[in-house]
């Protein structure tokens, strides 16, 4: 993503202009100011230096920094709240996959 793109602070998810704006760090926009994240991704096979794995919330070709094993008590368990909004647009993401 290019630099000048990651000076954005609010937009639409996923391009939905439906969507009222939401600041940039309560959506999962490529844009983020700092592209760095964490994420838990389940892993399946290690061929060398090679990890295959499912549930990696990145674009391909992204760099990955470190690897962590995952520690549950850094995580939470119960009680996530999901916006309704993301709610909605998530269901409207699985309907026009099916």
């Amino acid at each position: 993503m290019p630099e000048e793109s990651r000076s954005v602070d609010r937009v639409h998810p996923m391009g939905r202009t439906d969507i009222p704006e939401k600041g940039i760090f309560s959506t999962c926009s490529p844009a983020r100011p700092n592209p760095v994240l964490a994420t838990v991704a389940r892993l399946h096979a290690r061929r060398a230096n090679v990890l295959e794995v499912t549930g990696l919330d990145a674009v391909d070709g992204s760099p990955v920094i470190d690897i962590k094993p995952y520690v549950p008590t850094q995580y939470p368990k119960g009680d996530v709240r999901i916006p309704a909004w993301m709610d909605g647009l998530m269901k409207g993401v699985g309907e026009r996959q099916a």
